[in-house]
């Protein structure tokens, strides 16, 4: 069921301030395992990363890319 336009799995994962709730974590590290945690903790740390990085040098999205929906 969808709660605020989420998903609950998306809930548990969102946060505006670098952190979650502890009570989200226990519940990801119990379904997932810590491992899974570390790697999810990577992969969005570097995507944080290659946004920088396409925000700083003002990238362009190559013009026969695909679009992104609206």
């Amino acid at each position: 069921m969808r709660r605020g336009g989420h998903f609950p799995s998306e809930v548990a994962l969102s946060t505006r301030t670098n952190r979650v709730e502890q009570a989200a974590f226990d519940a990801l590290r119990t379904r997932y395992g810590v491992q899974w945690l570390v790697e999810l903790t990577a992969a969005a740390s570097y995507f944080a990363f290659l946004c920088g990085i396409v925000n700083a040098f003002e990238v362009q999205p190559p013009p026969d890319g695909d679009p992104l929906p609206r």
